[in-house]
């Protein structure tokens, strides 16, 4: 059986907002995202050029069709240079959305997010859609001039500081923080070997596998080194 291609659709954006230093706000608009069938923790597929970069938006209102993104300006990148550059009314193009990141498909009694900087979409997605009842709480670790951003997303999740090592303030913080009785579910997703850290650290604590669920966004080592570690968490 032959496939069709993914469905492509170009839209336009329609606010950007700096939410902190190095992290940015883009909602785009298009007729395309009222018929998008969008499940959080999805994924897009922005074209930049003549390359593809996946992002997960934090909101989808398929109502009015608009779609929020956050973007992490690391400036090493073309969709990072793009997002710091991009102004009112340009285009975007972008296939999707896919699977990427499982959302809950049973009753749970709290959630655990932990990240970094490139997982705030993510975590307003996943978070924002879950019932009231459920205790949310998690950490994001970020350089010191972004730890705004998660008050003014109005995220339920502590600010941690990065030190000299990447991801090792976000273990010293999971290390102090007692899990809750019930039934639950730990999203990990950011820097690859720090997902990887903090995944075995929560199963030495004695949570089972199938309730930590894994997302290496990217590498310190490269993208060879991602897609490695992908594989066996």
């Amino acid at each position: 059986m032959i496939c069709p291609p993914p469905r492509s659709s170009s839209i336009f954006v329609t606010q950007v907002e700096n939410i902190a230093p190095k992290i940015r706000r883009i909602r785009v608009c298009g007729e395309r995202i009222k018929s998008m069938r969008w499940t959080p923790g999805q994924k897009i597929k922005i074209k930049v050029g003549t390359y593809l970069r996946s992002y997960t938006p934090a909101r989808v209102s398929s109502e009015l069709g608009w779609m929020d993104l956050i973007f992490h300006l690391h400036g090493k990148g073309k969709a990072s240079r793009w997002a710091e550059s991009v102004s009112v009314g340009a285009p975007v193009s972008f296939i999707g959305p896919a699977d990427s990141m499982p959302f809950v498909d049973q009753p749970i009694d709290w959630c655990l997010f932990l990240g970094d900087e490139t997982t705030l979409g993510l975590s307003m997605a996943l978070l924002n859609a879950l019932p009231k009842t459920v205790h949310r709480f998690g950490a994001i670790e970020m350089e010191s001039q972004n730890l705004g951003a998660l008050s003014v997303l109005q995220l339920p999740l502590n600010p941690i500081q990065r030190d000299e090592y990447y991801g090792y303030a976000l273990l010293q913080w999971l290390s102090l923080v007692s899990i809750p009785d019930g039934e639950g579910v730990v999203w990990i997703s950011g820097e690859a070997q720090m997902v990887r850290n903090l995944r075995l650290a929560l199963i030495t604590r004695g949570l089972r596998h199938e309730q930590i669920k894994v997302k290496a966004y990217w590498s310190l080592k490269g993208h060879a080194h991602r897609k490695t570690l992908q594989k066996v968490l």
